[in-house]
């Protein structure tokens, strides 16, 4: 896949812009930019600058007000990542990336290049809002890639990073030497992304080549679900940030895929989930008010994953049990079980932890699960099996 050269030309820095770096102040890029946004400033994320999504209608705005870069890169022609007005994060408008059911290499995803390459020391945060619609999972077949940093072109010292899916259906945060090792290094315990709804995707990482000086996590919707300090760079500066679907299992994915994707970023500091703002008061008057319909009836369970211990676990002394559980709305209560009795319970919180003694406990396989529930009386369960 050729990339083509930036034209050059002078360009000019705001003046606005110039007093912020020079003040220390965090400087946002998106990769959607929306002159023409009209949401008040109050709904944009905390810790931005510039706020952007595709209300535009096109993908001029990921070049950056450089024609000559590529916006949408898709294989087969039958690929798409189109402009979509049936779903959106945020506002009106999303991005639907599909690929078709045939065999061969496929994708169907945007490109941001990098004006300013990541390199050693980088601290770079860098999310998408992604709905996977329901069904996703079944069709996926192997390996599956939703965002993704590169420094394609760099022949030998091709080098890859970001989130995958494997074929468990799970998700986690990967690096990976590809002109070196074509193995994919996992940095992180894998988590749950759920289908038939709108979810914030957000990574944080410092990179180095150095274990204990690179820093890795994983934010979903607002909640940290993994970190790590392994190494994540290889030396070879990154250009490149590739969202939708970037990649699959050429030979085994046989079925057709698609998702959306919306409020594309990257920052230097933490962006967090979109919060729609309150509505301003409104004068209310004589006249007759317009019947609404009633709501929609909220039908998901929530998910549930054990981030420790692992299924298979041997156990000693005392076992730290975390785990986090994620909701099409919002998780209202979380329970924690140790062979059927009630160990603790959270509430408000889509987080719990446990620190269990097992000085006591008799030898054989030990269950645990943690249940979530929503504020619609929906509840989802996970469960592993430890032993001592």
């Amino acid at each position: 896949m050729a990339s083509r050269k930036k034209k050059n030309k002078k360009s000019f820095v705001p003046l606005s812009l110039l007093v912020l770096v020079l003040i220390g102040l965090p400087v946002t890029v998106f990769l959607t930019r929306n002159q023409s946004n009209t949401r008040s400033q109050a709904a944009a994320p905390p810790n931005t600058t510039r706020y952007a999504d595709f209300e535009t209608g096109d993908f001029s705005q990921i070049q950056s007000g450089n024609p000559t870069l590529q916006a949408v890169n898709v294989n087969p022609s039958t690929s798409s990542v189109v402009i979509a007005t049936d779903k959106a994060y945020e506002g009106s408008k999303s991005a639907q990336a599909s690929i078709p059911g045939v065999a061969g290499n496929k994708y169907a995803r945007t490109i941001f290049e990098l004006t300013a390459p990541w390199t050693e020391g980088s601290d770079i945060w860098y999310g998408q809002a992604i709905y996977f619609p329901i069904g996703f999972k079944n069709s996926m077949q192997s390996y599956f890639v939703p965002m993704r940093w590169d420094n394609y072109g760099s022949s030998a010292n091709d080098s890859r990073g970001g989130i995958s899916m494997w074929s468990d259906k799970r998700f986690r945060l990967f690096r990976l030497h590809a002109g070196v090792d074509a193995t994919e290094t996992s940095l992180m315990g894998s988590f749950d992304i759920s289908e038939g709804a709108w979810h914030w995707l957000e990574v944080h990482q410092k990179f180095s080549q150095t274990d204990g000086v690179a820093l890795n996590e994983v934010y979903l919707d607002g909640a940290l679900v993994g970190s790590s300090t392994a190494h994540n760079y290889f030396g070879v500066p990154i250009t490149r940030l590739r969202n939708g679907i970037v990649a699959v299992d050429d030979s085994a994915q046989t079925n057709p895929l698609n998702l959306w994707i919306d409020r594309l970023t990257i920052s230097t500091a933490k962006i967090g989930p979109y919060s729609t703002p309150s509505p301003t008061p409104t004068v209310s008057s004589s006249a007759t008010p317009t019947p609404t319909s009633p709501p929609v009836l909220d039908t998901y369970d929530p998910t549930v994953t054990i981030s420790s211990p692992l299924n298979g676990t041997r156990i000693v002394r005392s076992v730290n049990i975390s785990a986090y559980a994620t909701d099409n709305i919002r998780v209202t209560k979380l329970e924690l079980y140790i062979n059927g009795v009630l160990k603790t319970s959270n509430t408000n919180s889509n987080t719990i932890s446990y620190t269990w003694n097992t000085k006591r406990t008799p030898l054989g396989a030990h269950n645990i699960t943690i249940k979530a529930y929503d504020a619609a009386g929906n509840a989802g369960q996970s469960s592993v099996m430890v032993y001592k």
